[in-house]
C-alpha cells in the first residue's frame, strides 16, 4: 500500500459575501460561496463550520475527515472490497487550508505513468461511514429536511447538509503530495429577515416549500464522477418538498434584521413554480408567496423577507394551569375564605359578594384554570382582603391568569388591607385583566393604617375602565412602609387623558414611588 503524507486542501467554493437579493423571487445569480476549510477552534468533534458574522468563511477543525477514492484506467481501486479511503486532518484546523493524511489502498498493485492512463482521485466531506463498500460513483446521504441555525454564535456547524465535492485528474504513483478543488454538491440560502415595527419580533423558524414531487431535502445517491459540477451529480430517491431551519437567538429589534441560513437541493425543478416561505415568529405565522428561480446554476441565494405582525396567522395555544392536587376554586362547594396556603385554581367564573379572606401566615396563590394566546378565560368577581388577626401575614401572596373584577357591594376593590392588622410581605399579580367597571373607585388599597404590603408587583396586567386612581389614598405613615412597587409592562385603558404617573397620586396630595417600565396608558372612548 502506499501512503500519502497529505493531501492538501487547496481552494473550496464561496458563500457570497455579496448575495444577490430578489423582494419577489431569487431570479439574479447569487455570488459563488468559497468554504476554505475551518471550524470554531474550541470545537470537540471535526466539522466546517460557518462564519456567521461574514456568512462566508469556513474552516477547518480537528478530527475532520474527508474520503478519498482513487480510479486508474476508469476502473475504481479497491482493497478487500472496499474504495473508500478515510483520511484525517493532521494540521491547518482553525485556518482556510488543511493537510489531510491517510493511505489509499490497493495503490500498490496499480501501475502508472503509461501514456494515456491517468490515476485520478474523488475526495467528499463529511466522511460517510455507509460509503466504506461503494464504489466511487455510487455514494449516499441525506439532506436534512429541518437544519439549525444560531444567528448570534460566531460559527454554525453545517456540515451535515453542506457537501463538498473534489476531483484530481492527473495524479501518479509517485505523488506524496495531492492538491483538491472542492465545491459545493448543494446550495445555500439565506434568509434576509427584516423589522420595520416598533416592537421587537422573535424568529423561531423559517420553511420554504415547493411543489410535490419535487425534493428540497432528502436521501440521494452521490455519482463522484459526473463532472462538471455544473451539471446534476445527485439522484434524490426520496424526501421532501420542503426544506426549513430553527432558529436559535433569532430575535430581531425595531428597524433591524437578521440573517438565517440553510442547505437546499438546487438540482431540483423548481424553475416558475410556485415556493411559499412561511416564518414562524412569537406574533404569529407569516406567509410568502414567491414564484421560484432555477436554482441549479448556483449555491448561494437569498430571499429579502419583511415582517409584518398583522399578516401574521396566530395559533391558538389553549394552556391549562391545573394539576392535580390544587385547591379547586369556582365550582362545587368552594371555601368561603382561605385559611390554609398552596394554589387555589379557579376553575369557573364565580361571584363572591362580601370580602375573600385570607386568614393564613403561609403563601397563596390564586391562578385561573385557562388561558387562550396568554389570555386568561376565568373572570373572578372577588375583593380580596388578607390578614385579619395578628396570626396572619408576613407571607406572599400571588394572583395571575384572572380577569378580576372588585366584589364588595360597597366600595369594589379588587384588593384591600382593610382588615389586615400586620403586614403582608409581597403581593405579585400577574396577566391579569382587572376591571375597574368604571366605578369612580380606586383598585388596591395596599394600607390599612401602618399595616401595608410592603413589596407590590403589578406585572403584564391590562387594566380596564378605569376612571379613578389605581391606588386608594392613606396616610403618609401608611405609604411610608411599603419597600416597593413595580408597576411593569401594564397597560391601563380609561377615558381620562392622564399621564401614567397621575394614576398613582393619591387624594391627599401623597405620592409613592413607582416603577412604571413598560407601562403605558391607553385612551379609550
Amino acid at each position: 500500500m502506499k501512503k500519502f503524507s497529505t493531501i492538501a486542501i487547496l481552494a473550496l467554493m464561496v458563500v457570497g459575501c455579496n448575495n444577490n437579493y430578489d423582494n419577489v423571487e431569487p431570479t439574479v445569480e447569487g455570488t459563488p460561496m468559497t468554504i476554505v476549510a475551518t471550524t470554531a477552534d474550541d470545537a470537540v468533534e471535526g466539522r466546517t463550520a460557518l462564519n456567521t458574522a461574514d456568512g462566508k468563511t469556513v474552516v477547518w477543525k480537528d478530527g475532520d475527515k474527508i474520503g478519498v477514492f482513487g480510479q486508474y484506467n476508469n476502473v475504481a481501486i479497491s482493497k478487500d472490497g472496499k474504495y473508500q479511503n478515510e483520511f484525517t486532518i493532521t494540521s491547518g484546523a482553525g485556518t482556510t487550508s488543511g493537510e489531510f493524511e491517510g493511505v489509499v489502498a490497493g495503490l500498490d498493485e496499480v501501475e502508472t505513468n503509461v501514456d494515456g492512463q491517468f490515476l485520478r482521485y474523488n475526495a467528499y466531506y463529511p466522511l460517510n461511514a455507509a460509503n466504506a463498500t461503494k464504489k466511487q460513483f455510487q455514494l449516499v446521504g441525506t439532506l436534512n429536511a429541518l437544519q439549525n441555525y444560531d444567528v448570534t454564535a460566531e460559527y454554525n456547524d453545517m456540515s451535515a447538509d453542506d457537501v463538498l465535492v473534489g476531483r484530481y485528474i492527473y495524479g501518479t504513483k509517485e505523488d506524496t503530495t495531492i492538491p483538491f478543488v472542492f465545491q459545493h454538491l448543494f446550495a445555500m440560502m439565506t434568509f434576509e429577515v427584516s423589522n420595520h415595527t416598533a416592537e421587537p419580533i422573535v424568529v423561531d423558524k423559517i420553511e420554504m416549500t415547493t411543489e410535490e414531487g419535487l425534493y428540497l431535502s432528502g436521501s440521494y445517491t452521490l455519482n463522484l464522477t459526473k463532472f462538471p459540477y455544473g451539471t446534476q451529480t445527485a439522484v434524490f430517491n426520496s424526501g421532501s418538498a420542503s426544506v426549513g431551519v430553527s432558529v436559535s437567538n433569532g430575535s430581531v429589534a425595531a428597524g433591524q434584521k437578521i440573517n438565517a441560513r440553510l442547505i437546499f437541493n438546487r438540482w431540483a425543478d423548481t424553475n416558475g413554480k410556485a415556493l411559499t416561505v412561511k416564518v414562524y415568529t412569537d406574533k404569529g405565522t407569516q406567509t410568502f408567496n414567491k414564484t421560484a428561480t432555477d436554482f441549479s446554476g448556483n449555491n448561494s441565494w437569498g430571499l429579502r423577507l419583511a415582517l409584518d405582525p398583522s399578516a401574521m396567522e396566530k395559533e391558538t395555544v389553549t394552556v391549562d394551569n391545573y394539576v392535580a392536587g390544587m385547591k379547586e376554586i369556582g365550582t362545587g362547594s368552594y371555601p368561603s375564605k382561605i385559611n390554609t396556603g398552596g394554589t387555589f385554581c379557579v376553575m369557573q367564573d364565580f361571584t363572591k359578594t362580601s370580602t375573600y379572606q385570607i386568614e393564613t401566615a403561609e403563601d397563596v396563590t390564586i391562578v385561573g384554570r385557562y388561558t387562550v394566546d396568554g389570555v386568561p378565560q376565568q373572570t373572578a368577581t372577588i375583593t380580596i382582603t388578607p390578614a385579619v388577626t395578628a396570626a396572619h401575614g408576613g407571607n406572599n401572596i400571588v394572583i395571575k391568569d384572572l380577569i378580576w373584577k372588585g366584589g364588595m357591594s360597597d366600595d369594589n376593590q379588587v384588593f384591600r388591607m382593610s382588615k389586615a392588622v400586620v403586614d403582608i410581605n409581597s403581593v405579585t399579580i400577574e396577566n391579569c385583566i382587572i376591571d375597574g367597571q368604571g366605578l369612580a373607585k380606586p383598585l388596591f388599597i395596599f394600607c390599612n393604617g401602618s399595616n401595608c404590603v410592603k413589596k407590590i408587583v403589578v406585572r403584564n396586567c391590562k387594566l380596564i375602565n378605569i376612571n379613578n386612581n389605581t391606588i386608594a389614598n392613606f396616610a403618609q405613615t401608611g405609604a411610608a412602609n411599603i419597600e416597593s412597587f413595580t408597576f411593569e409592562n401594564n397597560v391601563i385603558e380609561t377615558p381620562k387623558s392622564r399621564a401614567l404617573e397621575n394614576f398613582f397620586k393619591f387624594n391627599d396630595g401623597h405620592t409613592i414611588t413607582v416603577s412604571y417600565e413598560g407601562s403605558t396608558v391607553v385612551k379609550v372612548q
